[in-house]
């Protein structure tokens, strides 16, 4: 069966799916919010490569 969640990454919201629990495709979602934030509070120069994807 598959699971569709929606999640906010850095202030925007996706859709993802899979075939794991809602709750694990949660986890993954914070996650990558987490690296996001850390990488864009260490190193301002990156701000422009994020903002692209």
């Amino acid at each position: 069966m598959v699971n569709k969640v929606v999640v906010k990454i850095n202030g925007v919201e996706y859709t993802l799916m899979g075939e794991d629990t809602e709750d694990y495709l949660f986890s993954i979602a914070n996650f990558v919010d987490k690296k996001i934030k850390e990488i864009l509070s260490s190193n301002q120069s990156t701000i422009p490569l994020l903002l692209r994807f």
